[in-house]
């Protein structure tokens, strides 16, 4: 039998099919109730069951990957796609963004891109419509400040820092200590704490601000005591993978002494070993002759360790700034380094780099060299360098033992991964 000649088939195919919303009057014949039900609550669900919608793949495999659960830690898209829906959903009706609500972690994320860089984040608002820049501000100037110095906060920090991590107090922890030039300059600023304004800049902790319209007298009688560099402590959880956490920091001036340093070690030790218990067995730094002499001033139970509030401790130097001191020590003309019968000295790295055909070095890596240039200070203790020696300077035996012993000593203490024994 042809079916196209059945008058009542022909007239049911090229019937249009009913909008989603209307979809609740199809008589039940011809689809179940539920069914109907479900198009007029949700308009365009459809699109997921017509393989001829636009996107209609996407659409299926994102509905899936949210509903297995795929999506659960990705938190931050979860917000995206939210507010997405939530803006689109005001433009139909017609409203703006004002009083929207962003979930915690898109406004952390978004928090950190506008510091970053606030260029990306413009770019990021225009698309995903999240908050205005003035508004990113608005929320940060609510938030509690990191106040200056050393003071309570600093157990505060470290207990959340430890909470962040879900890592216990009994478990070992490593503190460091590096410093950072700063721009020597003054300026005032508001604390939504306490309702005052304070000036920041000058060494120790901030000052008030006693008269708005003696400002610039207060300045003025504040003199020299511009901070020059910032004394930054952070807090380290010894596993892989984990970034340390800021706990305090002091501004410091160009006149601090090796006698200064270990008065403020002594004060953050005690809070976070004396009062919160805390297990630190290491106390990480540049290495620069103050904070070493800064050391050599705190009470030593056996050289090199210390013992504070009964929790013993070794003093370290990071690997970046180990190696930097390696380098330097080989270019100081100070002295004269001897390994055995091998002399040591700068002239050796300097035939390497101005070798044209085949050094493995840069010009500037022993001349006008800057000494706080990382991939510089890393070059001379690369396999490259320790192959050029071998092949064409085999008379200098010293300095492959010395570049080869060090930078492979320099590359256990990175690799964090390797067995203790192994190391």
């Amino acid at each position: 039998m042809n079916l196209l000649s059945i008058r009542k088939f022909v007239t049911a195919i090229n019937r249009e099919a009913p909008a989603d919303s209307n979809r609740i009057y199809v008589p039940h014949i011809y689809q179940p109730a539920t069914l109907g039900k479900l198009y007029a609550k949700n308009i365009q669900l459809s699109d997921l069951f017509d393989n001829n919608a636009p996107k209609h793949d996407f659409l299926v495999h994102l509905v899936k990957t949210i509903a297995s659960g795929k999506l659960d830690k990705k938190c931050v898209v979860i917000d995206i796609l939210s507010a997405a829906m939530d803006i689109s959903k005001r433009q139909e009706n017609g409203k703006g963004l004002q009083n929207m609500k962003y979930g915690p972690d898109i406004d952390q994320f978004c928090h950190e891109l506008l510091c970053l860089s606030p260029m990306a984040y413009r770019a990021f608002q225009k698309e995903a419509g999240a908050r205005s820049e003035r508004s990113v501000q608005k929320m940060r100037t609510n938030t509690p400040q990191f106040l200056q110095g050393i003071t309570r906060q600093v157990i505060s920090q470290a207990e959340k820092y430890l909470k962040d991590y879900q890592y216990s107090n009994e478990l070992l922890l490593s503190l460091s200590v590096d410093d950072t030039k700063l721009l020597a300059a003054f300026r005032p600023y508001f604390d939504n704490q306490v309702h005052k304004w304070f000036i920041a800049g000058g060494i120790g902790s901030p000052i008030e601000v006693i008269d708005v319209t003696t400002l610039s007298q207060q300045l003025n009688s504040l003199g020299k005591t511009k901070a020059t560099k910032l004394h930054l402590w952070t807090l380290q959880i010894v596993l892989p993978h984990v970034p340390p956490g800021i706990i305090a920091y002091e501004p410091l001036g160009g006149s601090n002494t090796a006698h200064d340093l270990p008065e403020m070690e002594k004060r953050i030790l005690d809070l976070l070993v004396g009062e919160l218990g805390l297990k630190i067995i290491s106390l990480g730094s540049d290495g620069t002759i103050v904070e070493c002499e800064a050391y050599k001033l705190s009470p030593p139970i056996s050289f090199p360790l210390l013992k504070v509030h009964g929790q013993v401790m070794v003093v370290v130097q990071d690997p970046k700034h180990a190696r930097k001191t390696m380098h330097n020590n080989l270019f100081s003309g100070a002295q004269f380094l001897i390994l055995g019968k091998h002399p040591i000295y700068y002239e050796q790295v300097r035939k390497i780099a101005f070798d044209i055909e085949c050094t493995p070095l840069y010009n500037r890596d022993v001349k006008k060299l800057d000494c706080q240039d990382d991939c510089a200070t890393a070059r001379p203790f690369s396999a490259d360098t320790l192959a050029y020696i071998i092949c064409y300077s085999p008379e200098s035996i010293g300095l492959f033992i010395y570049l080869y012993a060090f930078g492979e000593m320099i590359d256990d203490m990175k690799v964090k991964q390797l067995h203790t024994s192994n190391e």
